[in-house]
């Protein structure tokens, strides 16, 4: 004889709710995802296709080659650029990082209230342009800027040095002051996150105060240099107004080649494809800071 299934009340009512919120979700999803898609992903795959196809006169033909690829390798000028743009994009992204470390742990250590206030003070450079910013380094390295005089008032400079100006150094000075908010606002978030009961449980058990930053915190802090990482290195890696602006002929990096190839050469294969191989080597040093960051902080022992 056949058993009778008992259904709670509420059964129909939940999977209602739940289905409800499913189609809610999906509907609040749906306007950023088309977004992705026709901004970002559609443009990346033409790109991509652009990359193996060939130009005749001004006409881009779809004609498959790995020409360009391989006058990308071939050429000094592509890789050695290449090179150069991520040497900088690596000494912008490690300057960020111990400049703004000491900042976000002083910011993270604050009271909440007190924490917003310093967060808001260290965003408060991006409200600006960043051309004006520019144009303001611009001032402060050129032969008779703030810099110059400084050095030749205190004797350190004979006269005014061209050095500073038009350079990798400019290049340098200009990205580390624009993308150091980017470093500290992760780390405040990682930072806040760990609890104040650990460092002192460390301090504690007989721990130096070095000695819990470098095996306690740091490591928990991780994830938070990581993203900070990722930010600065990837915006200094394919920046171009920068090098544009005050790197004059020694400040050129590969973002400035690539822009040359889609707008006076209009050579968008080529372009493309010098793009793509730069991402893919970015993407292979993301990819081994994950890991190592990854591994760092598995080390970590309570």
């Amino acid at each position: 004889m056949a058993q009778a299934v008992h259904i709670p009340a509420g059964a129909p009512r939940e999977a209602e709710a739940q289905g409800g919120s499913r189609a809610g979700l999906a509907a609040l999803l749906a306007a950023p995802a088309f977004f992705v898609l026709i901004f970002i992903l559609i443009p990346l795959g033409v790109m991509f296709l652009y990359s193996f196809w060939t130009t005749e006169g001004a006409q881009i033909v779809p004609r498959w080659t790995l020409e360009h690829y391989q006058t990308y390798f071939a050429k000094a000028l592509f890789y050695r650029q290449t090179l150069k743009s991520l040497r900088v994009a690596a000494l912008v992204t490690i300057t960020c990082l111990i400049a703004g470390y000491p900042v976000a742990y002083f910011i993270a250590n604050r009271s909440p209230r007190w924490r917003n206030v310093w967060l808001l003070l260290t965003t408060v450079p991006m409200w600006s342009s960043y051309v004006v910013r520019i144009y303001a380094w611009r001032t402060i390295l050129g032969l008779d800027g703030v810099l110059n005089s400084f050095l030749v008032g205190l004797g350190i400079l004979s006269e005014p040095s061209r050095e500073f100006s038009f350079s990798q150094f400019a290049v340098y000075i200009t990205l580390t002051n624009y993308l150091l908010p980017f470093m500290i606002v992760p780390l405040v978030a990682a930072l806040e996150k760990i609890p104040p009961s650990i460092p002192q449980a460390a301090r504690d058990l007989g721990s130096r105060p070095l000695g819990a930053l470098w095996k306690i915190i740091i490591p928990l802090s991780l994830p938070g240099v990581f993203i900070g990482c990722l930010n600065v290195f990837i915006v200094a890696l394919a920046d171009y107004l920068t090098p544009a602006l005050v790197g004059g002929t020694d400040g050129v990096m590969i973002g400035n080649i690539i822009q040359s190839e889609f707008g006076a050469s209009f050579n968008w294969p080529l372009g493309a494809a010098a793009t793509y191989v730069t991402a893919a080597i970015a993407m292979l040093l993301i990819l081994a800071l994950r890991w190592a960051t990854h591994r760092r902080a598995k080390e970590v022992k309570f």
